[in-house]
């Protein structure tokens, strides 16, 4: 009985290991969920991350490592600011946010231009 208590304990761990180190999907576009909305807040957060605060629903969405890419932080600020954007992000579960509060922006668009892009068939911007 010990035994099995622990081999399910090691396995439930295993399990919840693999959860939280997935990679974040990229899907295509059509498989994503489109938002759209008026940028309320822009800043850096996390490793280099590039988070964008929508003003109508104060959800946060981000570039992972951002900064890191070539994104500009006072240029998105200068630029988008006040300014409705499209944002396209995967539809994923993951431990770490188990209430969905921080989603990872595949695709950014602004006055229909691509402003950032991870979308496999555009490649990064």
């Amino acid at each position: 009985m010990k035994n099995t208590l622990v081999f399910l304990l090691i396995l439930a761990l295993l399990v919840f290991i693999l959860l939280v180190f997935r990679p974040v999907p990229i899907q295509s576009e059509a498989d994503s969920i489109r938002i759209s909305g008026i940028v309320d807040t822009i800043f850096e957060i996390g490793v280099l991350d590039v988070n964008v605060v929508l003003r109508e629903t104060q959800k946060s969405y981000y570039i992972n490592r951002g900064l890191e890419k070539g994104i500009k932080l006072e240029v998105f600020q200068r630029t988008l600011m006040g300014e409705e954007v499209i944002l396209i992000h995967p539809d994923y579960w993951t431990p770490l946010d188990p209430f969905n509060r921080h989603k990872h922006i595949t695709k950014l668009m602004h006055n229909d231009l691509t402003v950032y892009s991870e979308l496999e068939s555009e490649g990064p911007k």
